[in-house]
């Protein structure tokens, strides 16, 4: 069956601009690309005003329900001409009424212990005596650029605590926690765990260790993990609280340790006497908007309206496949973006619609003997099947489906359709599992080779630059 989207402006009228110059210019409705400030990918859509005016956009509102036209309402912000507005429709209800303080920074004093068997198991509650331990401030580790507390090579894992003040719980919204480690992490506030990464127990041991791995992140202009605690019961209390944190290496011939922790609040007022601004790499700015809805994936239309209430710009969120956005290309047509740009100009390389076509495989996998003749069909139209053998993803240039595939070994099967002017279908894959002489059940992972071999990419190379040292 053939079904695929596309749009002529004169006829299917989803985008509408009316008396102001503001439109929703792209939005999308299943991103898993773009994060938002909290280590999120949420749905999304963009404003653009494109007139010669700054516009306020106070009190105006946006839905995506035409019975609701009120459903979210903006902030006391403007947008000014040829300028875009990034909002996030992720259901977390966010305006610039929203503040963000850091309350521990990189940088800060903590008390911190190398822990050992005669460690105490309270040493991560509010009441316990850290008067003996020492002293340092973040970041942790062996000295190589982003430490400010050297520790001595070969330590397995390192217990560091900080008490943070808060005037009022009632205020906060939520705690943020960032982390950049190497290579595991419990965090806890007032003896609660609030957050970990990458090993197991309960808690950790001081010699546990991770299940793998982990490079940090900051030193290479990366991210640290972030962890939103939105549920605050019984975790936060007025007044004086207590960080905890346990940080563990891999192993103690490790060449790295990294533990570098920040935390913040989101509060629903502003306090600016509460902690300090955020650092700038944490992406933590109060102008961030956040609707109190998300697009559906399956389609919706979205509505822009004035102060007064009238409608201004809509835009049909139809159609779309994960990561693919729509909106209003340089000619004003309604049009698909494989490469979407939040809060930036759209890009000039678009697409009629998406093809979503689904290929009907005429054997749907699994084990086999003797052959198999294979067809694939579903198309119609100007849609080609294009498909692969050697597990890679289908492209323009891969071998185009005429006739039925002969398969006599063990053979994956990948394959798109495609057609001028539509971004090409998701690929489908099987796998013909040949002459299995057991009857366990087979589970079949399926990768482009490149993730595993690739020289810059795969998992399985080293690359022309490794660290010669565990882990490279």
């Amino acid at each position: 069956m053939r079904i695929r989207l596309f749009y002529i402006l004169s006829f299917l009228p989803l985008f509408h601009s009316f008396s102001q110059t503001i439109r929703i210019n792209e939005a999308i409705s299943s991103n898993s690309v773009f994060i938002d400030e909290d280590g999120d990918s949420p749905d999304w859509f963009e404003l653009y005003n494109y007139g010669s005016q700054e516009i306020s956009l106070n009190n105006w509102t946006v839905s995506d329900k035409d019975d609701n036209p009120d459903k979210w309402t903006f902030p006391d912000i403007s947008i000014s001409p040829n300028e875009y507005l990034l909002v996030w429709a992720s259901g977390k209800d966010r305006g610039n009424s929203n503040t963000f303080r850091t309350l521990i920074n990189w940088g800060d004093e903590f008390k911190y212990i190398i822990p050992d068997s005669n460690t105490p198991s309270n040493w991560k509650n509010p009441n316990f005596d850290d008067s003996g331990w020492q002293s340092g401030k973040s970041g942790f580790g062996y000295g190589d650029g982003d430490d400010e507390t050297i520790i001595p090579n070969g330590t397995l894992s390192l217990f560091i605590r900080k008490t943070f003040t808060l005037n009022d719980v009632n205020d906060i919204e939520s705690l943020i926690l960032d982390v950049d480690y190497d290579d595991a992490f419990v965090a806890y506030i007032n003896g609660i765990e609030i957050a970990r990464r990458n090993i197991g127990g309960n808690p950790p041991l001081y010699n546990s260790v991770p299940f793998t791995d982990h490079e940090s992140a900051l030193y290479r202009n990366g991210m640290p993990d972030r962890i939103t605690i939105t549920n605050l019961d019984d975790i936060i209390n007025s007044g004086e609280n207590t960080f905890a944190l346990q940080a563990h290496n891999v192993s103690n011939t490790s060449s790295d340790f990294t533990i570098i922790p920040f935390l913040s609040v989101s509060l629903n007022g502003s306090d600016t006497n509460l902690g300090v601004t955020p650092p700038e790499i944490l992406g933590l700015n109060s102008d961030v908007l956040h609707t109190n809805f998300k697009i559906s994936s399956s389609g919706e239309n979205l509505s822009l309206y004035d102060d007064n209430g009238n409608k201004i710009s809509e835009l049909n969120v139809i159609g779309i496949p994960a990561d693919v956005s729509i909106g209003i290309s340089n000619n004003n047509n309604i049009v698909h973006f494989s490469n979407p740009t939040p809060g930036f100009e759209n890009s000039l390389n678009y697409f009629q619609g998406s093809n979503l076509t689904n290929i009907i495989f005429s054997n749907e996998g699994g084990s086999f003997t003797g052959e198999i003749s294979l067809s694939l069909s579903g198309t119609s139209g100007n849609e080609v099947i294009r498909y692969t053998l050697d597990a890679s993803e289908p492209d323009q240039n891969s071998l185009l489906y005429s006739e039925p595939i002969d398969i006599k070994e063990t053979t994956v099967v990948r394959a798109r359709v495609f057609e001028t002017g539509y971004i090409p279908s998701y690929t489908q894959s099987r796998v013909y599992i040949y002459n299995v002489n057991h009857t366990l059940p087979i589970i079949s992972l399926i990768t482009d080779p490149d993730n595993l071999f690739d020289n810059d990419d795969g998992i399985y190379v080293f690359g022309d630059s490794y660290d010669q040292n565990y882990p490279h």
